[in-house]
């Protein structure tokens, strides 16, 4: 949870707040969330909201700002024109009366008594309920009495293909919180070929799974996200695809502008590019991609919120915890082995906080339970 924290901080309490103001979003002051859910670890970010964003918050932006944004407003103050149209932001409605009228619940946050207030008639409406896969053109009658495809539900195997049936991959199907889909495919697609080749040389263990795991309950209608960095590199460990430091080294000595690639290497996103260096898929031009093409993603992140932030901070901050310990496991460890001293166990706390949310809703609905027992009881005796 290091790595969590320090982003989440990052990207929505510090950063969020001194670009826009608000720690919930850039510019976001309708439609947050206030639960447990509001860390960078449980969250999806939605990538289109810079473009609406004025829209949506024009109406509920604050007249009067707190003395800590009028100091911040001071000296990084963006000028916005407020929108000439707005966007409505209100929860499901709970029915459409015969006359065409939207009828919205009272779910105690603001923009809930904001629209109840007005008369909403839409002419269209769109449910955007997503989707759920399924390949029923795979179970025809050829395959009657046979064990069923899976679906991409049953893949527990790095969210690739079922432990029950390796043979059936599912590439795409993971939703990154920040980053995309595509080069993620491509991973997946390199790790599954690997496979059915029976080239993959460790075991493929569930523990090493959890650290790049979007938090969720057990009952989330979305479980199968990632956390894009974490998981490209995971499926990079598994193929014996991530380069050392020392490979590094290594590489950029016969490499075109060289220097550049041990910063890119620590300082960059997960870029294919950078588990394209060694292993087994291995391709000549990764090296000078990452040295040129690639070089300006580093090279235009300037001022205040450029490579201070992104790198130069985390990595004297992830790299000083690191080595601590590294040093803690390696004394401990080297005191177990001459039995002066127990073994240093490791504590995983994504794991743990899946467990915690599983029990949380386990007790919900034992609660549950027991108020409908309690009712049918009443209803019993009444009667």
């Amino acid at each position: 949870m290091i790595v969590w924290d320090y982003y989440h901080f990052l990207a929505l309490p510090a950063g969020c707040w001194i670009c826009g103001g608000s720690k919930y979003g850039v510019d976001q002051y309708v439609g947050q969330i206030f639960s447990d859910r509001f860390h960078a670890s449980r969250l999806f970010w939605n990538k289109a909201w810079q473009r609406i964003q004025n829209n949506v918050s024009t109406p509920w932006r604050p007249t009067k700002w707190t003395l800590a944004t009028r100091i911040r407003r001071f000296f990084f103050n963006t000028a916005i024109v407020p929108a000439k149209r707005t966007i409505d932001v209100a929860p499901f409605p709970s029915h459409i009366t015969p006359d065409g009228v939207a009828h919205f619940p009272d779910n105690g946050r603001p923009e809930a008594k904001r629209i109840r207030e007005t008369i909403v008639k839409p002419d269209m409406i769109v449910f955007a309920t997503g989707y759920v896969p399924h390949f029923p053109f795979l179970n025809t009658e050829h395959n009657t009495g046979r064990r069923p495809y899976p679906v991409s539900h049953d893949a527990d195997v790095r969210q690739v293909w079922s432990s029950n049936d390796p043979t059936v991959g599912f590439i795409g199907f993971v939703r990154p919180g920040f980053g995309a889909i595509p080069p993620l495919a491509e991973m997946q697609s390199m790790l599954f070929v690997t496979h059915l080749l029976g080239r993959i040389t460790r075991p493929l263990l569930k523990d090493d799974e959890w650290h790049y795991r979007v938090i969720h309950a057990p009952s989330a209608r979305v479980s199968y996200g990632v956390e894009h960095d974490s998981y490209a590199y995971q499926l990079a460990k598994d193929l014996d695809m991530a380069p050392s430091f020392t490979d590094i080294l290594r590489i950029s000595l016969h490499t075109p502008r060289g220097w550049r690639l041990p910063y890119i290497w620590a300082g960059g996103a997960s870029f294919n590019a950078k588990f394209r260096l060694v292993g087994p898929w291995k391709f000549d031009g990764a090296a000078e991609t990452l040295t040129g093409e690639l070089w300006e993603t580093i090279s235009r992140r300037s001022g205040l919120f450029g490579n201070i932030p992104m790198v130069v901070v985390p990595v004297i901050y992830l790299g000083a915890i690191n080595l601590f310990y590294f040093i803690y496991a390696l004394f401990w460890g080297t005191l177990a082995s001459i039995g002066l001293a127990k073994p240093p166990v490791p504590r995983n706390d994504v794991k743990r906080k899946f467990e915690e949310l599983a029990q949380i809703e386990h007790m919900k609905m034992k609660q549950e339970a027991a108020m409908a027992g309690d009712v049918k009881v009443k209803i019993f005796h009444e009667d």
